[in-house]
């Protein structure tokens, strides 16, 4: 098993072929591809990399012209990456980035002077093996610090790479708001304890299964909106679950409106999300100040774009499986909003699909009181559950 942690900004790093300076390892790393070595005598084309890609472990093959010396670096634990590099091998492509997926999220492919590197980025509950694909030999991995850097000594010409995961999901629950900050409030009833409520429900429910549940907070503790996204950002998960309670304010409506919602991220708000999302990010614009969250915004507009084509489709598809487990229910088939998308901040991470749930109305006559509920609590709780359950299984169907 390789464990890693890293944050946003590494990770950005390591991804952004705009740099100049080799990403993910240190200069001394290089040192090896430097000094001579024999001339070029092997090419990997594009069409001689395959990659199989199952729902718990990925295949990589790689087929040389010729055979080439071979080292393997275990770099995970300090810079979430290992890497091989071919001696003597130039590739028939230029300098590339390739995305497999969610166990070995991408390959890069770079060119130095005497040898060819390719750089693997798993999941952090991902162990891996590099191997001669005709006799088995198991290339030993050699450690980033080494004072010398020298190939196996077993040259090969079709190279495997397996990399295998865990079997186990990570799930991060968010209970939203918390401490200083109570959320939305009617009467007595706050926000923040019954979100938190329903994740340590959703949480036991969870207990005893494959799902690993890691909560933003554990109890009524306040934690900004950007340091909730800088711990997703730390967390190799599979999905990211929101949780929070509406307010209608019910002076805006002659019959005060009630029922769940489930929300992906988009760019922009429609005209019926727009109001709501404001009030959910308005806390880190208060906290940014208006030059910083001006800064913030202008970084948005280019990160949105990376994360909509990664994890929109996601949501989406986490949106719909919920709506389908919470429809089951009596009440909340009865008292059901749909799914929608609007452009919350906390939804905002590079790493895994993330979703919001509001659960109800608060400030309703009848829906607060409910969910004020133990019961209530525990039994939406449940549904959560469940419906994380649903979402992940079909996933892993899906990518079979």
């Amino acid at each position: 098993m390789r464990n890693s942690s890293r944050s946003l900004a590494k990770r950005w790093k390591v991804f952004d072929l705009r740099r100049s300076a080799p990403p993910c390892l240190p200069a001394v790393a290089l040192v090896v591809l430097l000094f001579p070595l024999a001339a070029w005598g092997s090419v990997l084309d594009s069409e001689a990399i395959q990659i199989v890609a199952l729902p718990d472990a990925s295949r990589v093959t790689l087929r040389l012209t010729a055979p080439a010396q071979v080292r393997v670096v275990d770099a995970v634990q300090s810079h979430g990456c290992f890497f091989i590099d071919l001696y003597s091998v130039q590739a028939g492509f230029q300098d590339k980035v390739i995305p497999v997926n969610h166990i070995l999220r991408s390959i890069r492919i770079q060119t130095y002077p005497k040898a060819l590197r390719l750089q693997f980025f798993p999941d952090e509950r991902t162990s891996f093996r590099v191997a001669e694909a005709e006799t088995g030999y198991l290339y030993p991995l050699g450690d980033l610090t080494a004072a010398k850097f020298v190939p196996s000594g077993h040259p090969a010409r079709t190279i495997v790479v397996e990399t295998t995961r865990s079997r186990r999901w990570r799930v991060i629950l968010d209970p939203g708001h918390g401490g200083k900050d109570p959320g939305a409030v009617s009467g007595k009833r706050r926000e923040k304890d019954v979100v938190l409520a329903i994740v340590r429900s959703a949480q036991r429910n969870l207990s005893g299964t494959d799902v690993d549940v890691i909560l933003t907070r554990k109890s009524d503790t306040y934690r900004s909106l950007g340091s909730r996204r800088d711990f997703v950002e730390e967390i190799e998960g599979d999905l990211f679950v929101s949780i929070h309670a509406n307010a209608a304010h019910r002076k805006r409506y002659q019959t005060p409106p009630s029922g769940i919602e489930f929300y992906y991220l988009s760019k922009t708000a429609s005209p019926d999300t727009a109001a709501l999302a404001e009030a959910e990010n308005r806390e880190d614009e208060e906290r940014l100040g208006p030059q910083q969250n001006a800064q913030w915004n202008a970084m948005m507009s280019h990160l949105i774009e990376d994360i909509l084509r990664e994890h929109r489709s996601s949501g989406a598809r986490a949106c719909q499986a919920f709506n389908q487990v919470f429809s089951r229910d009596p009440y909340f088939r009865a008292h059901n909003r749909g799914v929608k998308s609007a452009p919350f901040r906390v939804l905002t991470n590079r790493m895994m699909p993330a979703i919001l749930v509001e659960v109800g109305y608060i400030d309703h006559p009848a829906e607060g009181r409910l969910l004020a509920s133990p019961d209530f609590q525990d039994r939406t709780g449940r549904l959560l559950a469940q419906s994380i359950r649903h979402y992940l299984t079909h996933q892993a169907s899906s990518q079979n």
